[in-house]
């Protein structure tokens, strides 16, 4: 079945061939909590996917169909570090502030087979034989500051996020493949308890509203000498979403 994508305005392609995915998963963790709501750790992993699944560009019809595929199988290693401190080591009128961080570094590869590789050579002879999973960021980023007070039933907090480019449609026919740009995300969330049964809740996202935007690279010159020098990027699809404002209320019977 196809399907139509209003934001992009391209169709989508069924593929009665797609496989399920497998993935063996290793990974280890070392964790120390100091405190109460505190926390530090540091963890590596390592996963192998069995038939990665990713979008590709139909290269008969352009830019204007995708379909997903199964590739034959991809790797990702990576590490991450977390912490989360209570702010009340500064000031003993901060002890109900925590700040937390989170940082995720990754490396993923998925090799590009033998007949799309020459294809793709045909048009760009230095192209790597590898590329990276779909919708792998290379570093991930989030922190959190907090106020909370249990006594008052009052929790706010500001959170930001981030994501390095990550690839999201794969070409086959020598033209680059599509990156979703990195971009910052700051969202707002407060709740109140009225009552034991009562809880007000309010919340921004995307206070920043960033661009959400996909883009391609090129090079003007074939010399890898000079590739640095000679890239450039074209918009694939850009557009805002907006700020969302959210405003509820829950009741415990």
């Amino acid at each position: 079945m196809n399907t139509f994508d209003f934001v992009r305005k391209t169709v989508l392609l069924g593929n009665l061939d797609l496989q399920p995915s497998d993935i063996n998963n290793f990974d280890v963790r070392w964790e120390y909590y100091p405190r109460t709501n505190e926390i530090i750790s540091v963890s590596g992993f390592y996963k192998e996917f069995i038939n990665p699944i990713g979008l590709f560009s139909n290269p008969a019809a352009g830019n204007a169909e995708f379909q997903w595929k199964n590739l034959e199988y991809s790797t990702v290693y990576g590490g991450e570090i977390e912490f989360k401190k209570r702010l009340d080591f500064i000031s003993s009128k901060m002890e109900n502030f925590s700040f937390g961080f989170n940082f995720t570094l990754v490396k993923s590869i998925t090799p590009i087979p033998e007949d799309e590789l020459e294809r793709i050579r045909a048009t760009d002879a230095y192209r790597e034989d590898t590329r990276p999973l779909t919708g792998q960021s290379p570093y991930l980023v989030n922190s959190t500051f907090e106020y909370n007070n249990d006594s008052l039933g009052l929790n706010v907090n500001l959170t930001f996020n981030m994501f390095g480019d990550r690839l999201t449609i794969y070409s086959s026919d020598g033209r680059p493949d599509v990156y979703e740009q990195s971009r910052p995300m700051i969202n707002f969330n407060f709740s109140k308890e009225i009552t034991q049964r009562f809880k007000v809740k309010f919340k921004i996202n995307n206070l920043l509203d960033p661009t959400f935007a996909q883009r391609y690279e090129y090079k003007n010159s074939s010399n890898p000498v000079y590739e640095k020098f000679s890239k450039q990027e074209a918009n694939f699809s850009s557009y805002k979403k907006g700020r969302s404002i959210g405003l509820g209320v829950s009741y415990l019977f």
